[in-house]
């Protein structure tokens, strides 16, 4: 699934999400399969991931719901909140507030 422009996910959705550059996605569901922010855009996520989240240079994401997998920042801005499997920084700014989990460090 493609995201374009501003889009809230509720619900359970079974595939993977792109969010393509300039666009912003809000999850509040449940989403199995993985997802890729592209530069200049943005994810909140309330919900639940099954899956690993990419986030590409000059993109973000919040995370204050359950990443199942692992969030690799390859030149994001990152901020966890909530649970994660794991994390990844290649590059970008990676911020795990002090009441977040992160299970596998």
């Amino acid at each position: 699934m493609k995201i374009i422009s501003s889009t809230e996910l509720r619900g359970k959705h079974d595939e993977d999400v792109d969010v393509i550059e300039g666009s912003i996605l809000t999850l509040h569901g449940m989403l199995v399969g993985n997802v890729r922010i592209d530069a200049n855009s943005s994810a909140d996520i309330h919900g639940m991931v099954i899956g690993d989240i990419h986030v590409a240079a000059g993109a973000s994401a919040q995370i204050h719901g359950m990443v199942n997998g692992t969030v690799h920042n390859n030149g994001g801005n990152v901020k966890v909140f909530g649970v994660i499997g794991s994390v990844v920084t290649e590059a970008g700014d990676t911020i795990i507030d002090d009441c977040a989990i992160v299970r596998r460090k």
